[in-house]
């Protein structure tokens, strides 16, 4: 490799690629084959979104040995050092589709179910709705009571990962990851959408889904006389849907609402944001600091904004509630019904309803307050008595508050991630610091075989490890957002730079050519990856195509549809078109041992790694492969296994 492995494209694409060696997983989009009781008659008011703005940047002098070290460390041959060696190397290589040799050096500038506890079922997730409740528990099982109209207390047979209560209809995500709902009906929100979703909410008319990490992966369905399923473009987490309006959260951190605005509650806000809720009439949102900010209706204070840190927030008719860090509860707005005379004791969770509340005990057990018109604020026994959630290192460990990977990478013998709430752990080889990240809120990760890259939430380059120093990072041209650079060990791959901002683009390979791995691919591709001495392209379709070293036939796509494709240093890896692993290449690590019996969404291998790691629908990361400094050894605060 003799350039700067910085440019490897931190945030190439946009702020959502996850790290340097792969883009995020999204599903495929539609679109051409690649190769060629508030007031009905309101003005939704536009949000203006800011977008992230590509520049492009100069490309740094080569560096003559930056992977040396990491080359004389792996097993993998040396390339041919004479004219009998490379015509012995070509025969084993792969061409790419319609590729010719570029005459220039560069081109033109979802939830896994919880385990049961040892002291029997617990609670995994309550929701308080209009007048009803619902309770998630361990096993998977819904029950729901309170007030049954229009049969939203109906809970279907099944086994759900997640689930929401709206106003008088209810849904739920199955462990298939499809969305069922069911209670009232009478503007559709209850038709649920076909597909894969990752999250689901129901409003009071109307319902939202989040699918795999995608570009406009969120859909809404329902009652739309307010603009409520009138869902932005961009890429989301997680979603609230609120009486006339909705929030969701942005996968840069941004809380993005829209709908209903009378009250200002579908202002949007940069954030960072952890999580979103919305009301009947207002809105909240709980900082990456633990700091609750309400917005909106607020006649009867209940859009105040509390002091201290907090864990959750949930938005009710016109109260509010949010869980703080020592488990105590507050609530603030209209108390007409008691709903804010919250109960002593230590709690988990927290759910805000129409004119009541629910929540979890730390030792286990629902307990409700305020309004029982309908036996709403009276738990099921079996409720009241459940067991307590399982108990882990890192504070209470009830699957909700698990850390969900934001970004992650490898390297050549360490591995990377950061979470949600810009935490970074890193383990695996530290011989040269790699794997010890500094104590500050980081993001997106750029990961090198021996060094470490962030960027804070405000755009600041942070790195650690052997070679690359801040310094030198922002001396080359660090900014906020990269071109696409993908970097094999002599050569490396890019999308053009005239193709920029489009779901579509030319790819250009320049460098080292003894495998034909310097050619460069006729046709459009929304992906490319590039591994050791091969390199890999996926259509928006779904077709990928790889092409250079062939000898351990890494080369060798099976069959099929893929949404993702990553190619390591002599192994491939791809998620199929029905989210599962598949892997091939070379073995004598485990690397082609991908775990299966989970949905994935996102996907890394690198040039330089013979490792792999991936993200499951629910956030949770799992890596395979070689293991001998321990780079598969994922943090707990990532794994619910």
């Amino acid at each position: 490799m003799r350039t700067l492995l910085l440019m490897i494209c931190l945030l190439a694409f946009g702020l959502w690629s996850s790290a340097c060696g792969g883009e995020s997983a999204p599903m495929p989009a539609a679109g051409p084959a690649a190769q060629q009781s508030e007031p009905a008659d309101v003005a939704v008011a536009e949000q203006d979104e800011p977008q992230p703005v590509a520049a492009e940047q100069p490309e740094p002098a080569a560096e003559e040995a930056a992977v040396q070290g990491v080359e004389e460390q792996e097993t993998e041959p040396e390339a041919a050092q004479s004219q009998q060696q490379a015509e012995q190397s070509q025969a084993e290589s792969v061409r790419p589709p319609g590729g010719q040799r570029e005459q220039q050096q560069e081109a033109a500038a979802p939830p896994r179910r919880p385990a049961t506890a040892l002291g029997g079922r617990f609670i995994a997730q309550i929701s308080s709705g209009g007048f009803h409740n619902c309770a998630l528990w361990s096993d998977g099982e819904i029950e729901c009571w309170g007030a049954n109209q229009q049969g939203q207390s109906n809970a279907p047979r099944g086994t759900f990962l997640q689930m929401d209560a709206g106003y008088e209809h209810t849904c739920a995500l199955s462990d298939s990851y499809e969305v069922r709902c069911w209670g009232s009906n009478e503007f559709g929100q209850v038709n649920t959408p076909d597909g894969n979703y990752l999250r689901v909410s129901a409003g009071r008319e109307h319902s939202c889904a989040v699918a795999d990490r995608s570009a406009d992966n969120l859909v809404c369905w329902g009652h739309n006389q307010l603009g409520q399923t009138n869902v932005p473009a961009g890429r989301y987490l997680n979603v609230s849907s609120g009486s006339g309006h909705s929030c969701a959260l942005r996968d840069d951190g941004a809380q993005i609402c829209w709908g209903y605005d009378e009250y200002g509650q579908s202002s949007s806000y940069r954030g960072p944001a952890a999580q979103v809720s919305a009301g009947a009439g207002h809105s909240c949102m709980l900082t990456t600091d633990g700091e609750v900010y309400c917005y909106g209706r607020d006649e009867y204070g209940q859009a105040a904004s509390p002091f201290g840190t907090h864990d959750a927030v949930s938005a009710g008719g016109l109260h509010t509630c949010a869980l703080d860090d020592g488990g105590g509860i507050q609530c603030w707005g209209t108390n007409t019904s008691g709903q804010n005379n919250v109960p002593s004791g230590s709690f988990t969770q927290v759910s805000a309803g129409w004119y009541h509340t629910c929540a979890v005990r730390e030792e286990g057990g629902v307990v409700c307050w305020g309004g029982n018109d309908n036996g709403q604020a009276v738990a099921p026994t079996a409720l009241a008595n459940a067991a307590p959630a399982p108990q882990s290192t890192d504070e209470r460990l009830a699957v909700q508050i698990a850390k969900e990977v934001r970004s992650f990478g490898v390297g050549a013998r360490h591995t990377c991630a950061s979470s949600t709430d810009d935490e970074v752990w890193c383990w695996g080889s530290n011989d040269a610091g790699q794997a010890t990240p500094p104590d500050r809120d980081l993001r997106w990760l750029d990961i090198g075989p021996d060094y470490s890259c962030a960027l804070t939430p405000d755009g600041e380059p942070v790195c650690w490890g052997s070679r690359w120093t801040q310094a030198n990072w922002q001396e080359n041209g660090a900014t906020v957002v990269y071109w696409a650079y993908r970097v094999g060990i002599d050569h490396r791959c890019r999308r053009h730079s005239d193709d920029g901002g489009k779901d579509e683009y030319r790819v250009v390979c320049f460098g080292d050519n003894t495998y034909f791995q310097a050619e460069s691919p006729a046709g459009l591709y929304d992906r490319v990856n590039v591994g050791g001495y091969h390199n890999c392209v996926r259509t928006l379709d779904g077709d990928v195509f790889c092409w250079g070293r062939n000898d351990l036939g890494q080369a060798d796509v099976p069959p099929g549809r893929y949404l993702d494709v990553s190619a390591g240093l002599a192994h491939t890896c791809a998620i199929t078109s029905r989210n599962e692993l598949r892997c091939w290449g070379d073995n004598r690590f485990g690397q082609l041992d991908a775990p299966s019996g989970d949905a994935y969404v996102e996907l890394i291998s690198q040039s330089w790694a013979s490792h792999s790691c991936a993200v499951t629908r629910d956030r949770e990361l799992v890596c395979w492969g070689r293991n001998d400094d321990g780079q598969l050894n994922v943090p707990d605060v990532f794994s619910r296994r």
